[in-house]
């Protein structure tokens, strides 16, 4: 299993199966009891043989499989598509952008009207993704045709690497497979603890998945990995740069998207122990899984470790490898500590 193995994959949300697939292989050689629920969870049971019922607490971890991407909605008569989009797209950074069509992975290009062809008021505005439409540079809408079913996917291109400059990487779907790859580190290590991590789907249009595997699951304690808006770009006033990429993973201070306000001090506390940066946020800017997993059933106690990624909502983004480290240190600990018996705080 290899990060770069997984951006090279393609998981729109409600179409995760390449995801899924690949992850099921990477866990068909352990211990590790999987299954696939009605709406596609990739569910990963640890240390708890099957027929058994968990103990407690029970302990979930969360990765989303799904990235934001397209639908095809038409085919117009120049060969080109219309498309909507799924999931949190910026359309600011589309035009240009190399896209991945159908199941045949046909290649694409966002375009919209030239420039030289704009009002000068057009110009001086953000293009609407409405009127963009993807060129696979078909001669006409027949031709187009033979390649491209509407309702057919297409999500970003991948280009991924590592760069040599403050161990940063980017690439296409970071916030969610690096979240995955993070899990599948956690599966593989012998803690003497029993937990459950889920890989969920179509959380960028709803976070349906989370909310479905929490109810099955019924956790006492759910941990979410997943992405956090860096803000640290120039031009951003100081107090308002919330997160930075390199100063560990984020907690949020707040209960307003699901956080249990006693646990995640409690993390907090565990990363001190052991050294761990975290950094705080108390504004809600993105909902999280948590929102739908800590009303579910009789209720669960849940926080997120968000990992600083600058430019969501873009074909690319970055990351550092630093928070990725510090935020698998942190989960380690957190279950460890869990095994030895630690009471949580109300």
């Amino acid at each position: 299993m290899s990060l770069s193995e997984l951006l090279r994959l393609t998981g729109a949300s409600g179409d995760e199966e390449q995801v899924r697939a690949y992850i099921c292989r990477a866990l068909q050689a352990t211990d590790v009891d999987v299954a696939v629920d009605n709406i596609g969870n990739l569910i990963a049971t640890k240390n708890a043989p099957p027929g058994t019922p968990m103990p407690t607490p029970r302990i979930m971890l969360t990765a989303h499989m799904d990235e934001p991407g397209m639908i095809i909605t038409s085919i117009h008569s120049s060969g080109m598509l219309t498309f909507k989009p799924i999931g949190a797209l910026d359309a600011a950074t589309l035009l240009g952008s190399h896209v991945l069509v159908g199941d045949k992975g046909i290649p694409g290009v966002i375009g919209g009207k030239p420039i030289h062809r704009l009002q000068e008021s057009e110009r001086r505005n953000i293009p609407r993704m409405d009127s963009m439409m993807i060129d696979i540079g078909a001669a006409d809408e027949k031709d187009a045709a033979t390649l491209i079913n509407i309702g057919d996917y297409a999500v970003f291109a991948p280009a991924s690497g590592s760069w040599n400059l403050a161990g940063t990487l980017h690439g296409k779907a970071l916030p969610s497979r690096v979240g995955c790859a993070m899990l599948l580190k956690v599966l593989a290590l012998e803690l003497p603890v029993a937990f459950t991590a889920v890989f969920t789907v179509q959380k960028e249009v709803g976070l349906r998945g989370a909310q479905v595997a929490a109810y099955r699951i019924n956790p006492d304690i759910a941990l979410v990995l997943d992405a956090h808006p860096a803000q640290d770009f120039p031009g951003v006033d100081a107090h308002h740069q919330e997160a930075m990429l390199g100063a560990g993973p984020v907690l949020n201070a707040g209960d307003n998207l699901g956080m249990d306000v006693p646990l995640t001090s409690w993390l907090a506390r565990v990363a001190a122990t052991a050294g761990i940066p975290v950094q705080w946020q108390a504004k809600p800017q993105l909902k999280r899984e948590t929102s739908v997993m800590h009303t579910t059933r009789t209720g669960t106690r849940t926080a997120t470790l968000g990992l600083p990624c600058r430019y969501l909502g873009s074909p690319y983004q970055m990351m550092s490898q630093s928070d990725i480290d510090y935020a698998q240190q942190l989960i380690t600990d957190a279950l460890m500590r869990l095994a030895k018996g630690e009471s949580l705080p109300c």
